[in-house]
């Protein structure tokens, strides 16, 4: 059922729908903390990630993430992380719409893109900060690449989820050198309505 949705939607055939994902499996030896963030002591945590993306009819893509999250305490999980559709303009000009992962930080969303099993610090304010479970936002954001070089201009709902306020992103992504990419940004945002 999955598979058909993009089918539905436009007359693509199924080579141009692409699934992945992963499996994480972390086994818990000790912590560090009674607060038992990273699963308990001596107890695995499993969680993973199925990844649908498609291309559609005129420079037009789509992408949609999911969550899993199963509990050996009688329940399973899911969440979207990511649905949004996204448009190259030209070469150099894309736009995307929807939810879509924070590039603003020191590390992605998810454990094949980690440089631990776990997130950091930095990365859990960020995401006790955002309105999207995450460290997602939602929104339309503007990308212009020129070789290693990427401007970004994004508007979104607020990432405090502010009602009737919107937050801005500004950000320039560059390629430093092979394999590793400098971004710099800044995002706005009303916290109770008082800007930040």
């Amino acid at each position: 059922a999955m598979l058909a949705l993009p089918a539905a939607a436009h007359s693509a055939n199924i080579a141009d729908v692409k699934l992945d994902g992963f499996v994480d499996i972390v086994w818990a030896v000790s912590d560090g903390t009674d607060l038992g963030i990273n699963g308990s002591e001596g107890h695995f945590a499993t969680s993973g990630e199925l990844d649908l993306k498609s291309k559609l009819n005129g420079g037009l893509t789509m992408r949609l993430d999911a969550d899993l999250s199963p509990n050996s305490g009688g329940g399973d999980s899911a969440e979207l992380e990511q649905a949004f559709l996204g448009w190259s303009i030209n070469k150099e000009l894309m736009l995307k719409a929807g939810v879509f992962n924070n590039n603003l930080s020191l590390e992605k969303e998810d454990a094949p893109d980690l440089y631990q099993i776990t997130h950091s610090q930095l990365w859990d304010i960020w995401n006790s900060s955002t309105d999207e479970s995450g460290n997602n936002l939602q929104g339309v954001e503007l990308s212009y690449k020129q070789a290693d070089f990427t401007v970004f201009l994004g508007f979104l709902n607020d990432l405090g989820g502010v009602s009737e306020e919107n937050s801005v992103k500004l950000g320039v992504e560059v390629g430093a050198v092979k394999n590793m990419k400098i971004t710099a940004g800044l995002i706005t945002q009303d916290v109770g309505g008082s800007g930040v």
